[in-house]
């Protein structure tokens, strides 16, 4: 019994050593990390301040001008993912506009000359009239 304690022992302890060497690596690499992410926020920070700077000055040097490519810049620039969503939005609900408006303008034949008329409204069909 006092070999099981023992060995359970070594066991534990053999553990414990192994979680705080893994424990202080881990601390390094956080620490490291740390430190990085916070040079790259006082990097980024910088160079907005610079393209600020630059900004102020040639909207005070160049008014008119400034006014001019600034309302150009909001009036035609769109981010290309956004360009995208929007195209994509617009195919599909205008794809979908079409597919209802066709299917509404049909109506079908049936025996003895009649014709059946559907109503299609969020994608749902129900019959309207047998004429």
């Amino acid at each position: 019994m006092l070999n099981k304690l023992e060995c359970t022992n070594e066991k534990l302890r053999s553990c414990c050593q192994l979680s705080a060497n893994q424990y202080e690596r881990a601390s390094e690499n956080f620490k490291y990390y740390t430190k990085l992410l916070v040079e790259m926020r006082r990097d980024v920070d910088t160079a907005f301040k610079r393209i600020h700077s630059i900004k102020t000055k040639l909207s005070n040097n160049y008014p008119d001008i400034w006014d001019t490519m600034n309302r150009e810049v909001q009036t035609d620039y769109v981010h290309p993912d956004v360009e995208d969503e929007l195209e994509q939005t617009a195919s599909v609900s205008t794809g979908r506009d079409e597919e209802v408006s066709e299917r509404r303008e049909e109506e079908e034949r049936v025996e003895g000359g009649g014709t059946k008329t559907y109503i299609i409204d969020n994608d749902s069909i129900s019959e309207l009239s047998l004429n």
